[in-house]
């Protein structure tokens, strides 16, 4: 959910950023705008870090510890 929401956040920032260039009537300051977007980017980043690593790469440290179990269990 936090990666959809960062995902809108940037493509917002990125919209605001080009309206604003467009339309020198616009208040908001770009530089906020560019702020924004590398702030909504860099944890948009960090949530993707971190679903592949929870979701999609096996885990090595798990391996190893059924073996460590598994070979426990034949020396009982």
């Amino acid at each position: 959910m936090q990666i959809a929401q960062m995902l809108v956040g940037v493509i917002i920032s990125c919209f605001g950023f080009y309206y604003s260039s467009m339309d020198a009537s616009c208040a908001v300051d770009p530089f906020v705008l560019k702020v924004s977007a590398v702030i909504y980017a860099s944890y948009l980043y960090l949530f993707m870090q971190f679903m592949i690593k929870r979701f999609f790469v096996k885990n090595a440290r798990a391996g190893q510890e059924g073996k460590v179990a598994a070979s426990a269990k034949k020396n009982i």
